[in-house]
């Protein structure tokens, strides 16, 4: 046999093979003259020539995004090792091991002109099958052989288990790759490498060939005798752990947030306090050790016993950390000890593990918080007398070490048919919860159970629900990270699913009954006042046996309305787990698709054909930085078809583009709305301002509320008030959403070839670097002087020296308009997000992120020899004295300043969205527009919307999906009290109260900002709850105000101070 090298060509010249026989005019040439460089080229008729792949392209750019493809750079590097294994043959210098010989004595390339060129023909399944006949007393144990016919060291860290070696593994791939080759095609292949590989088996015992321990999906009949198959949860976990990747990104144990922020499933009060997820088992200097040990460990400098709590980890730190309770011996009794105070040891630290209390131990106190001493129950003492049951059953497999995988369980119905004829599939999957999102995001981290169009989707849940209870008691595994065995337990710690569905799994009526609420008693009376009692597993098993018990349909029926509760089997009731509070409340049915539609279709609706057009003006004039995604088609023909995406991103826009056209209450109810928008799809969540989220909800609740009574009947408005609750218990919204569509930002660019290049260093051209695409925006190739970069300001193109003349541009030290340059269009942030020029940006002002944040509008970047640097046009936060200066939104004004800067690119964290403060003279206008239809020139009036380009005042949106930013001056998601408000003068716009102090008001109103000041003393969000005491007109009485706002109607402003 062949060395591992030379057996490493031989499964790369199969795969050879198979990609030249998918060319349609394969020719022998390009085997018989392998190419010595990786891409070779020549012009031809205005053509470029690919000779390596034999393909012809009509611009040069297309050729070189070619050559950077993964199907020619494999074919080139097979070619080349067919090159070198030729030369072995020549040379003699080819292993066969020994333990056999080669029958025919060609070269590679004798073979290639033989073999290779067959065509798969009539004449030749003869000749096929007279080889395949040589190799059928093959089995296999003969296939075993051969894939495990590898060097000692292939599989030292079991990275390719459960395959013995690489080699294994790319056969077996080739065989059953998802897409397989034609049965012709793998038997002319295994023709070919049988000549070079004589004890290769027949092609049909390596078809019928399976892993050993491999387990297909199993059969299954509903009720109603419809067969359907379900893949085995156990087995693709022991893949998953098997794998080295998901085995080391994979969370063992809850994880305490740093800085207080939750941002994972695992960073939430469900992993971490129930006590079906708590890790039972850490590994510490002295061995393993569980929950319920009695260990000596270093507390404080001095040696102290304690009993071990919980085991969990810390972000930012490395290691296990335990929370254990102190153990004392009492000073006067003997045998008798005291239970003081709960502190955190890092396991590390754990010195001796002692053996459990037993017999002779007379009693046990525990120690108040006032120094109290009280006795420990008999049952309480045996409780932690006996050791964990986990701990048992590790010694009786063996001291294997046992942690926790709790599972996510995805529910959802998807349509068969491309076509808009529903065909109904119904579906299980599952997810690992301790992969962080945007693993979890990637496609290959959801794994699929089982699905069917005929079987009901409960019905499928009943195998569904064996293996989970088999995941409770625990399976054995291959864990990659550990590179032994492991026992683990996998308990389910949610499901995901839109609200009908959760509903079924709830045992649950849905939204037509009157206790429409799946997880409270509310109904329909007391729905938008707050939550009731909530729903528990045992109560809904009681009440599922009491309707059944029932004699009558009519008895049914009304225990049916009086609990809400279905009783149809529901398997899921076995499992362990209150289904009620696993069913968190996710974002994309509840909110985006349920009260967000209902306001845009109530409101496009009402609107007429020319006020839509306008918003259609509108969101055009609306600068798109830090916005994700946009609106899918036109909002004033198509909004009755917006899917989530679209509704997405009009809840970070909708108060800034239907604010002229809503009432003082339809205000009140969109702001409340997008608030909570901002609530949800945060990608932090504080757990220590709960408080602060629930009355965000209950504020939009009420606004509901006033607006319209029959909205108390939408189940979906209810349910917003259950988020926080969700949030606390499975950490941020995102973390437990149905959209997996891979929307979060990915970072394509931090590799570390675009890293160099975008720090300045010089690529060559083979690089991939240079292609036609978003990365040519980051620098040109070419170096010019700094003064003469072209740069886009107030829509003119300048040169810097132009600049010079009416902005202050502040060069870092070492860079003149003299210094040679790579100037650039883009940069990239800190998360991986792509900046184009004229984006709104978020910054560091100094290197240290202990610093506050700062905004700009950048213009471009440029790349020296040193580093690399952006051109920032500062955006000044308004302020009265400390404190920020805000809008009728509640967001912080900014003013674009004529100051320039120059920051390093690294300071630059991600685009932000910023809006123009609009003032009386930013007005819709028709404008001509030239279009060609039918080879015609037609001209049309199209409605636009035009900005005061003088008006320099802009906002910072808090609405749009970003992390909330601690450095930035009011940039939180909640209304600060004692910010400071000032509301703009708009023909469209509705009156508000206005908040200034006296040391800003010349400035402001200077610029045409703010025609009346005064100070509001009362309760921010009620107009009504509240006094004017003060402010520069002297507005201190109601005749005051009232002659004020008559000095304002002659005046001609359409604004009114209400007291």
């Amino acid at each position: 046999m062949f060395q591992t090298q030379s057996a490493e060509a031989v499964l790369l010249l199969v795969a050879v093979v198979y990609c030249s026989l998918q060319l349609e005019h394969a020719e022998d040439a390009a085997f018989q003259n392998p190419p010595q460089t990786a891409a070779h080229v020549r012009k031809m008729a205005a053509k470029f020539r690919c000779d390596v792949c034999l393909k012809e392209f009509d611009y040069k750019y297309r050729y070189e995004r070619h050559v950077e493809t993964t199907f020619h750079k494999d074919k080139v590097r097979l070619m080349e090792i067919c090159a070198s294994t030729e030369a072995e043959w020549e040379s003699g210098n080819v292993d066969t091991g020994g333990s056999s010989t080669v029958t025919e004595s060609h070269s590679p390339s004798a073979i290639a002109s033989d073999e290779l060129s067959l065509a798969i023909g009539d004449e030749d399944i003869g000749h096929l099958d007279e080889a395949e006949k040589d190799s059928e007393s093959s089995s296999d144990s003969d296939v075993a052989n051969i894939l495990s016919l590898t060097n000692s060291s292939a599989n030292k860290e079991g990275q390719y288990h459960p395959f013995l070696s690489m080699i294994s593994a790319m056969a077996y791939i080739i065989i059953h790759s998802p897409r397989p080759m034609g049965l012709s095609n793998l038997t002319f292949v295994c023709h070919t490498l049988r000549c070079m590989f004589p004890a290769l088996p027949s092609v049909s015992t390596m078809v019928s060939y399976r892993l050993p321990g491999y387990r297909a999906p199993e059969k299954f009949y509903s009720p109603s005798g419809v067969p359907f198959y379900v893949n085995s949860i156990a087995e693709t976990i022991k893949l998953c752990l098997a794998n080295p990747d998901i085995a080391k990104k994979m969370e063992r144990y809850p994880v305490l947030p740093k800085k207080g922020f939750s941002r994972e499933i695992f960073h939430g009060l469900q992993w971490r306090n129930d006590t079906r997820f708590q890790a039972p088992m850490a590994t510490s200097p002295v061995g393993s050790v569980f929950l319920k040990d009695i260990v000596q460990s270093s507390i404080a400098g001095a040696i102290c016993v304690s009993i071990i709590k919980q085991f969990y980890r810390k972000e930012g730190h490395n290691g296990v950390f335990a929370s254990v309770q102190v153990l004392q011996v009492h000073p006067s009794e003997l045998n008798t000890y005291i239970l003081s105070d709960i502190v955190e040891i890092p396991v590390s630290t754990i010195v001796t593990i002692l053996p459990q209390m037993d017999s002779r131990t007379r009693h046990v106190y525990k120690k108040g918080h006032d120094g109290s001493l009280t006795i420990v129950s008999d049952n309480e003492l045996a409780e932690m007398s006996s050791p964990h049951p986990l701990k048992t059953r590790s010694i009786m497999c063996g001291s294997l070490p046992v942690f926790m995988v709790p599972l996510i369980i995805f529910s959802d119905d998807t349509s068969g048919n491309r076509s808009k004829v529903w065909n109904k599939f119904d579906s299980w999957c599952f997810l690992l919860a301790g992969l962080r999102q945007k693993d979890n995001a990637q496609f290959c981290n959801i794994h699929f159970i089982c699905t069917s169009n005929q079987v009901p989707v409960m019905e499928m849940a009943h195998p569904l629900v064996d293996q989970l209870l088999e995941l409770e008691r625990g399976i054995v595994v291959f864990d990659a990270q550990l590179n032994t065995n492991a026992l683990i337990l996998a308990p389910v710690i949610c499901f995901l699913c839109d609200n009908p569905r959760a509903a079924e799994i709830c045992s649950h009526l849905g939204s037509g009954t009157l206790r429409f609420c799946r997880i409270c008693r509310v109904d329909h009376t007391n729905s938008l006042t707050g939550i009731c009692e909530e729903r528990k597993r045992s109560s809904t098993i009681q009440e599922v046996q009491l309707i059944r018990s029932a004699h009558t349909q009519a008895e049914r029926k009304r225990l049916r309305t009086l609990y809400g509760t279905s009783e149809k089997e529901n398997h899921l009731l076995q499992l362990p787990v209150d289904l009620h509070q696993s069913t968190p409340i996710e974002s994309l049915h509840t909110l985006g698709l349920g009260p967000y539609k209902y306001l845009l279709r109530e409101k496009m609706e009402q609107l007429s054909e020319k006020q839509r057009k306008e918003v259609v003006a509108r969101i055009a004039a609306l600068p798109s930085s830090g916005l994700t995604g946009g609106i899918s088609s036109d909002i004033s023909r198509h909004y009755k078809s917006f899917v989530g995406r679209d509704f997405k991103f009009l809840a970070q826009i909708a108060m800034f583009i239907f604010s002229p056209y809503l009432s003082e209450a339809e205000i009140e109810v969109w702001l409340a709305l997008s608030m909570v928008f901002k609530m949800v799809y945060c990608d932090e969540f504080e757990p220590q301002k709960i408080e602060l989220y629930r009355d965000v909800c209950h504020r939009f609740a009420r606004a509901i509320d006033c607006y319209s009574v029959t909205w108390r009947k939408k189940l979906k408005i209810h349910l917003i008030l259950h988020l926080p609750d969700s949030m606390l218990r499975f950490g941020p919204a995102s973390s437990f959403n149905t959209e997996r569509c891979g929307e979060d930002l990915v970072n394509l660019y931090h590799t570390k070839e675009v890293q160099a290049f975008l720090g300045g260093e010089v690529q060559e051209r083979g690089s991939g670097i240079h292609k036609h695409g978003t990365l040519r925006k980051c620098s040109a190739r070419t170096k010019t002087p700094l003064a003469s970069v072209p740069i886009t300001l107030e829509g003119k193109t300048m040169s810097l020296e132009e600049i010079d003349a009416k902005f202050t541009v502040l060069l870092p030290h070492g860079v003149s308009n003299l210094t040679p340059v790579q100037w650039g269009r883009a940069t990239v942030g800190k998360n991986g997000q792509l900046i184009n020029v004229q984006d709104y940006i978020e910054y560091n002002s100094q290197a240290s992120t202990s610093v506050e944040l700062e905004t700009g509008l950048f213009i471009g970047s440029f790349h020296t020899e040193q580093a690399t640097f952006c051109l920032v046009r500062y955006l000044e936060p308004v302020l009265m004295g400390t404190e920020p200066v805000l809008n009728e939104w509640s967001c912080p004004l900014l003013t674009l300043t004529n100051v320039i800067r120059c920051i390093a690119s690294t300071l630059v964290n991600c685009a932000v969205s910023v809006v123009h403060q609009c003032d009386s003279q930013c007005v819709l206008a028709e404008q001509e527009t030239t279009s060609r239809i039918e080879r015609e020139l037609v001209t049309q009036k199209k409605t636009v919307f035009v900005h005061n380009t003088d008006n320099n005042m802009y906002c910072y949106n808090i609405f749009f999906k970003m992390k909330i930013s601690a450095g930035l001056v009011c940039c939180t998601s909640l209304p600060n009290a004692s910010c400071y408000r000032l509301r703009a003068v708009h023909p469209s716009m509705h009156a508000d109260r206005t908040q200034l102090n006296k040391d800003v008001l010349d400035s402001v109103v200077a610029r045409n900002h703010v025609r009346a000041i005064f100070t509001w003393q009362g309760d921010q969000n009620d107009p009504k709850n509240g006094t004017c005491i003060e402010d520069r007109a002297g507005l201190d009485s109601r005749e005051a105000l009232t002659a004020f706002n008559d000095n304002l109607k002659l005046r001609g402003i359409k604004m009114k101070i209400k007291p």
